[in-house]
């Protein structure tokens, strides 16, 4: 990798998180094929010979530019459309957030204050057929359009979006938040996003272990790379609420099983405490040294009544850290809403009256 690209990822890094963190992901290439720079979403291709014709903040600009054009997807919704018109659109939506972000951009970058806010599909739909020749999405680089399959684009669609949530919440924990970011991250939590993912990312919101900018990750500091370091007192107890009435198949139960087993063996939380409810508590297992695997036992079926569940908690001096419930939320009674965040996993698409909801996809 270019000496002069290492120094501007670090540069990102530490003035701007968001996208420095984002930038780790890629892999950077030099070629001689693209006139500028390029994103296929797994690597940087950049011309060595255009990079030097950049300042040291233009330079910044247009890696943070391509980072964006991959943390907003942009190489897995091209679609069937025309690739220029494509990379117009793209860098109108690019653009516009890098320069909230007080980064600096080449002259000729493309910026349009009429499409702030917008996708690349909407600016895309209000473009002339044939874009006006003086525009060039060149300038700042391209994102093209990967040669995969359907399973390998879906993946990727995991990764990127896991990986946007994860790096606003390390720009989070260094204090530099990053303009123009909530309504990304919110719009990926409501796409089509692995509901494993989206429990692993809520609960590890709740996880003690954060990042400490104070304390720099001795495995980077060779590269003269500043990371922070990871600070990791154990997570507390997690409370597991299953609902077994009916509508809870033996499916789900082998999902919920390896999810929690999961949970368990990566954030080592000092306590699962699972709670089986339909009408009233059926039976509670605890898990203080999950082990290998986890595999929870439900008794009882019939309707639905969670809040003795909850109940449970309060009379048996229980403050989980956080309260996980599988449940298809058709209930009528809330209970009163607790201290401790709720999350909410169901095979439909309700919505809980508190809390976080995230829908369980078979």
């Amino acid at each position: 990798m270019n000496e002069r690209l290492k120094q501007v990822r670090i540069r990102l890094i530490i003035n701007q998180p968001f996208f420095g963190t984002l930038a780790l992901r890629l892999k950077f290439l030099p070629t001689k094929t693209e006139e500028t720079l390029a994103t296929d979403g797994q690597s940087i291709l950049y011309n060595e010979d255009y990079i030097k014709t950049l300042t040291d903040d233009e330079l910044v600009g247009v890696i943070a530019h391509e980072v964006m054009h991959c943390a907003l997807q942009h190489h897995l919704r091209q679609g069937d459309r025309d690739p220029k018109k494509w990379n117009i659109a793209c860098d109108y939506a690019v653009n516009d957030i890098l320069l909230k972000n007080n980064l600096i951009l080449p002259t000729g970058a493309l910026k349009e204050p009429a499409y702030e806010g917008w996708s690349a599909e909407k600016i895309y739909e209000c473009l002339p057929e044939t874009p006006e020749s003086d525009l060039d999405p060149n300038i700042c680089g391209l994102v093209k359009k990967p040669n995969i399959g359907s399973d390998e684009l879906e993946t990727q669609k995991q990764h990127w979006t896991s990986a946007v949530i994860q790096a606003e919440k390390l720009s989070q924990g260094s204090g530099q938040d990053s303009v123009g970011i909530d309504r990304l991250i919110e719009e990926l939590k409501n796409s089509e996003l692995d509901w494993r993912q989206l429990l692993w990312d809520s609960v590890t919101c709740y996880d003690k272990s954060d990042y400490d900018w104070t304390r720099p990750n001795g495995r980077f500091l060779s590269q003269n790379i500043y990371l922070p370091r990871l600070h990791s007192p154990k997570m507390g107890e997690i409370a597991v609420i299953c609902d077994t009435s009916s509508s809870i198949s033996n499916r789900m139960i082998n999902q919920i099983n390896a999810e929690l087993t999961e949970i368990a063996r990566s954030l080592e939380p000092s306590l699962i405490t699972v709670i089986h409810c339909n009408t009233r508590v059926t039976s509670v297992e605890l898990f203080e040294e999950p082990g290998p695997e986890i595999k929870i036992a439900p008794v009882g079926y019939g309707g639905t009544y969670l809040v003795p569940a909850f109940e449970w908690l309060i009379e048996n001096d229980h403050s989980p850290d956080v309260i996980i419930v599988f449940t298809d939320l058709k209930f009528r009674h809330y209970p009163t809403i607790p201290d401790q965040p709720v999350i909410w996993v169901t095979p439909n698409k309700r919505i809980a009256d508190f809390g976080e909801t995230i829908e369980l996809t078979l």
